[in-house]
């Protein structure tokens, strides 16, 4: 413990980011916060990311996949690697982020304060609008049941400004808890990508833990920027994420996927653009069998 901060331990996912990362780990460095471990989980990347990375930050840890493990999978070797050592605190944060200076501190702190908060959560803004909401949390829907992101391209406004207790958040930055992490043991691996962080939450508060959103640790991220929002590969993901994440973690039957599914496939032709609906069917297929699969076992 450095001056009675507690240790943090920073983990930053790459694939093929390697110009992204280098600003996010250029971002943290900047923090005010006097211990920050800056761990980099390399997932397989083919864009020279991990020489760059290692000339650039030779004072974080570099940590090589030899395949692309997803994020959470990606993440757990992260994670594994921080609760080696002396972290009280793992910040999982996406490669596609800038943080303001004290948002590490604003989020230790809130921890100190409210010590059965499992996950603290910043507020994060839109990169390209610096000033619009991209997410306060997130909380339970109930029409269609869904997860549904708080604030959601909203302006910045006092509503967003007061700290309280959040059903479920977004994994793109979250300072977790080492006794949290232990105790829900990690991350689910069995999620590629996507609905991996509700089900993280989902695990937290079953475990009797909470989640505290964080107002003054400020954080502003490239949405989807790795990936391409709503692409082909966005929605097949995506969508072969929920499957596992409603039918396995909050039990709704086999008609309540179907019609999930209905209201999305309604939601998105409704915009008038129809190319989603392959890789989305294709995603809930593959979703599905994966489940059958692992249940067979």
């Amino acid at each position: 413990m450095t001056s009675g901060h507690p240790p943090v331990a920073a983990i930053v996912l790459n694939w093929n980011g390697r110009d992204n990362t280098l600003a996010c780990l250029d971002s943290l460095s900047a923090t005010d916060y006097p211990a920050l471990e800056l761990i980099v989980v390399d997932n397989a990347s083919t864009d020279n990311s991990v020489l760059a990375i290692g000339a650039a930050v030779p004072q974080a840890k570099m940590l090589r996949n030899e395949h692309n493990l997803g994020y959470a999978g990606g993440n757990n070797v992260g994670i594994a690697y921080a609760l080696s050592g002396p972290a009280a605190y793992v910040l999982i944060i996406n490669n596609d982020t800038r943080v303001h200076r004290e948002f590490v501190h604003e989020l230790v702190r809130a921890g100190e304060i409210h010590v059965r908060a499992g996950a603290l959560i910043p507020k994060i803004y839109r990169w390209d609008d610096p000033k619009r909401i991209w997410a306060a949390g997130a909380r339970w829907c109930r029409v269609p049941p869904r997860v549904k992101i708080i604030g959601l391209n909203a302006p910045d406004a006092s509503v967003f400004d007061r700290s309280r207790e959040l059903e479920y958040a977004t994994g793109c930055a979250w300072l977790i808890r080492r006794e949290a992490l232990q105790t829900v043991d990690g991350l689910d691996s069995g999620y590629f990508m996507y609905q991996e962080d509700y089900d993280f939450c989902y695990r937290l508060r079953e475990k009797g833990y909470t989640l505290r959103f964080v107002p003054t640790a400020k954080v502003w991220h490239q949405v989807s920027a790795g990936l391409g929002l709503r692409s082909a590969h966005w929605w097949y993901q995506w969508s072969r994420s929920v499957v596992r994440f409603y039918r396995i973690k909050n039990r709704f039957p086999a008609h309540w996927l179907v019609l999930f599914a209905g209201w999305v496939m309604l939601r998105e032709l409704v915009k008038g653009d129809v190319r989603f609906a392959a890789p989305y069917l294709r995603g809930l297929r593959d979703g599905w069998r994966a489940l059958e699969a692992e249940g067979s076992e």
